[in-house]
């Protein structure tokens, strides 16, 4: 298992990508109890055009997990946009190892997430990083509540 920074320009690798977010997507939803869940209707194209820094993991040439990272509308911070993990490898540490990976890559960088409320893997991943609430919404046709969390750097 290997992480790995991914030429998500490149059609196949967005492809990958796609197909690994689209079944994340679909668990969450589910995990929500959702039927319109706002991040699926991103396609391959749109990924290929992101301006998202992604980091894989990989095992040979399969693709176990993604995250990606930009710019936080909050000066200074660097959000992280998507992370998923294929079923099939869960609960292995992948997800550990891609947000150690991207926290590691902009040590001393302050750092966002945002997630379901009731996402309760998704919250806990990201306590034991040092993540706090630091803002709450709704988002989508369901009006789902969402919770973006914040890490600064340790001193």
């Amino acid at each position: 298992m290997t992480i790995e920074i991914l030429s998500h320009q490149q059609h196949a690798v967005a492809a990958q990508i796609h197909t690994l977010l689209m079944l994340a997507h679909a668990q969450e939803a589910a995990l929500l109890g959702l039927k319109n869940f706002v991040p699926s209707e991103q396609t391959t194209a749109d990924i290929q055009a992101s301006e998202e820094f992604f980091l894989g993991c990989c095992d040979g040439p399969t693709l176990l997990g993604v995250i990606s990272v930009c710019p936080d509308d909050e000066p200074g911070t660097i959000h992280i946009a998507k992370l998923a993990v294929h079923a099939a490898h869960q609960r292995a540490g992948v997800a550990r190892a891609l947000v150690t990976n991207a926290l590691q890559r902009a040590a001393g960088a302050t750092f966002s997430v945002c997630t379901a409320a009731k996402n309760a893997p998704a919250l806990a991943l990201y306590g034991q990083f040092g993540f706090t609430a630091c803002r709450w919404g709704t988002m989508g046709d369901e009006a789902w509540d969402l919770v973006k969390l914040r890490r600064t750097p340790p001193r």
